[in-house]
């Protein structure tokens, strides 16, 4: 069977998608004869705004050359000017592309990027064609991929399927009866789906899938979770590697799927997975030198939702041991579990950059949030990873339900005290999602639910996501607009480097892997922010 999987914009130019990589090896592990092509539209409309842009190329040069001038962190700011231009351009894009999905408004700019996207969809003459949806950012430009298909295809031979993470993140049902061109969707983890389709299994036999039936919409049963596969678990061969927007090649890569702690009462993201399960230590390594080896890749993003302390023990002194140059991020909570001597062993391994999920400083909110930290703590292991040399990034939560002006100083106090171990923070609002702890006990938390965000009106048909619009009731006033937005701009007032820009926190993730162990190696003082040039 012929096939093509799309990773589709807007997403960051840098990211090699792991989940296009991820399904091509569970088809070579299928063992039958099957056609597959891996399209990354994303990379292709990038490529094609810069070569639009009369600096562009100069822009590509610049982050395709792994030279000192990369790590200049003016030189870097200099030619992020040319990238924000190109990311003007691609959210001007991607908003003619909810026109064109809504009201049928075609504009020429678009529709010459989706007969360019599409031309590299259809040289294969495709019977499927998959979609891997990973950002609800992405749907607007996937729905009009689709449509377009549909307009120079209209015999309907080939069946068109959503996937990916952002399945999960809106109504899949009101997806599927608001947009005709769209055969099926499968929230939730995809081979055994994607296998299914690719033997041309009957409708009723796909795992996970959702479509069209004559008594409405169908939802097939997801399979038992599957252990993780052993190295070989993702093939990067059919992606164009040299072409994302960064000097040095990093990858994605997951020692787990689903989430070890699985307790925080605001994540959303575990109803993605079928269960929690992790590969082999010497596995995952073995995996890591094979891609290290065949793709002349050193920088790994670890795309683990969680990875506990004495797991990432394991992995440190085996990478260690096999004397493996390899070099990755990774996301942690701050717990005592982390202590110096395993700090410095993560360090040695190659462990450059931890994002921290510290989400606030007040002990009365973790505790309602489930996040099983405490405030001390997260002073300490912040500090010793600092020591050991480790970039730390804190993502922080701000508008949590319940939340006061106490708690907020609290937060603001902890971050005072942690500014000199930090290089960068990520401050979010509180969001509010459906089926969630907060949702169900929204009542009793004093937050009053409006209804589902609207994402999209197709006709006479709404898609909504699974975020909740809300606001806060109190006893002695009227109910109020969540308080979450009010809080990050009093951090924003208040942080240490005032009306300056944070470097590291700006960076795409890749970049900052990249800059925070040119930072280690070259033993030089924190990149603590700087100001944008004006």
């Amino acid at each position: 069977m012929r096939s093509v999987l799309v990773f589709p914009p807007a997403a960051s130019p840098t990211y090699v998608p792991l989940s296009l990589a991820t399904l091509a090896a569970s088809v070579q592990e299928n063992g039958r004869p099957h056609s597959l092509k891996l399209v990354d539209a994303n990379l292709l409309v990038w490529q094609r705004l810069a070569a639009e842009h009369p600096d562009g190329n100069r822009l590509l040069d610049f982050l395709h050359t792994d030279s000192y001038l990369f790590y200049d962190q003016n030189a870097y700011l200099s030619h992020n000017r040319i990238w924000d231009q190109l990311r003007f351009r691609m959210n001007d894009l991607v908003e003619k592309a909810k026109r064109y999905v809504e009201k049928n408004e075609p504009d020429t700019g678009l529709e010459s990027c989706l007969q360019s996207a599409v031309e590299e969809v259809m040289s294969v003459d495709p019977e499927l064609i998959g979609f891997s949806v990973m950002y609800l950012d992405q749907l607007s430009m996937t729905l009009a991929l689709g449509k377009y298909i549909r307009r120079k295809d209209s015999s309907r031979r080939r069946r068109i399927i959503l996937g990916g993470a952002s399945m999960h993140a809106l109504n899949a049902e009101e997806l599927l009866t608001a947009c005709p061109e769209i055969d099926g969707i499968v929230p939730g983890e995809g081979e055994s789906s994607f296998a299914a389709l690719m033997r041309m299994a009957p409708v009723e036999r796909i795992p996970g899938l959702l479509c069209r039936s004559a008594s409405g919409i169908q939802h097939n049963p997801h399979l038992p979770a599957t252990s993780l596969r052993e190295p070989g678990q993702a093939d990067f061969s059919g992606l164009p590697l040299n072409g994302y927007f960064n000097p040095s090649r990093v990858f994605p890569v997951v020692f787990s799927r689903d989430c070890l702690w699985k307790k925080c009462r605001f994540c959303a993201h575990n109803f993605s997975f079928a269960g929690y399960r992790k590969k082999k230590v010497e596995f995952f390594v073995d995996e890591l030198e094979l891609l290290n080896r065949r793709f002349n890749v050193s920088h790994f993003y670890f795309a683990d939702q969680y990875i506990g302390a004495a797991d990432l023990q394991e992995i440190a002194a085996t990478l260690i041991r096999r004397r493996l140059r390899i070099f990755y991020q990774v996301m942690c909570r701050p717990l005592k579990d982390y202590t110096p001597e395993r700090l410095s062993l993560m360090a040695r391994s190659g462990c450059r950059w931890i994002s921290w999920g510290i989400e606030s400083g007040s002990q009365r909110l973790l505790n309602l949030i489930c996040k099983g930290t405490v405030v001390k703590e997260i002073e300490t292991v912040i500090h010793n990873a600092k020591a050991a040399g480790i970039s730390n990034l804190a993502m922080m939560i701000f508008g949590l339900p319940t939340g006061s002006d106490i708690d907020l100083w609290k937060t603001f106090a902890l971050l005072d005290n942690l500014q000199c171990s930090l290089d960068a923070i990520c401050a979010s609002s509180f969001v509010l999602f459906q089926s969630t702890y907060f949702a169900r006990q929204a009542h009793r938390l004093g937050l009053e639910i409006l209804g589902a965000e609207k994402l999209l009106e197709i006709g006479s048909a709404s898609v909504h996501s699974s975020r909740l619009k809300f606001r806060e009731v109190s006893r002695n006033g009227p109910p109020r607009p969540p308080r979450g937005v009010l809080e990050v701009i009093e951090w924003e007032q208040r942080r240490p480097w005032m009306n300056e820009t944070g470097f590291m926190e700006n960076l795409p993730c890749e970049h900052y892997l990249l800059y925070s162990h040119q930072q280690y190696e070259g033993h030089q003082t924190p990149l603590h922010p700087i100001s944008r040039p004006a």
